[in-house]
């Protein structure tokens, strides 16, 4: 007999994005706006300063990157991911003074809660509903038990609007 917990809700998921694209906008209009002070002192003749030059563009191009997936995710529907968990593991952030929390199923990596981590372990089978460009978790699913009944593309339990 198959059966689903859930274990983890995030119901302000539509607000993590908005924050997301908030963010990453001053990010990247900043390390733009600075890059461009480095491109005008390469361009003057100080060719030391493509050092700072190449590191702005990196950290600007990635912030972009960040800014244009939370765009896609406002205008997306939410999709979910049915599988086995492959891997979990944590890594510190900042400094090592914030945790990040991970869980591979197939090819796609999530990132979730720590209260959602610690209920799920390698082999779990598990549906996370999610915004399908961040990946950013709306709900996880814990399921158990006979996994054959689960029809293919259908979700466990419905997910309503967040």
């Amino acid at each position: 007999m198959m059966r689903h917990e859930i274990i983890g809700e995030m119901p302000g998921s539509r607000l993590t994005l908005l924050r997301m694209l908030v963010m990453y906008a001053l990010l990247t209009a900043g390390g733009g706006s600075i890059s461009l002070v480095s491109l005008s002192a390469v361009l003057g003749g100080s060719y030391g300063a493509l050092i700072p030059l190449t590191i702005l563009l990196l950290v600007t191009g990635a912030s972009l990157f960040q800014l244009v997936t939370a765009l896609l995710d406002l205008r997306a529907e939410p999709t979910f991911t049915r599988g086995e968990v492959i891997r979990l593991w944590t890594k510190g952030g900042l400094f090592w003074f914030f945790r990040s929390h991970y869980a591979q199923i197939d090819r796609q990596v999530f990132v979730m809660a720590p209260d959602v981590w610690v209920q799920i372990t390698d082999g779990n089978t598990v549906e996370f509903h999610h915004w399908p460009h961040t990946r950013t978790l709306i709900r996880a699913v814990l399921i158990s038990g006979d996994v054959d009944e689960l029809v293919e593309g259908q979700p466990v339990s419905p997910l309503e609007d967040s």
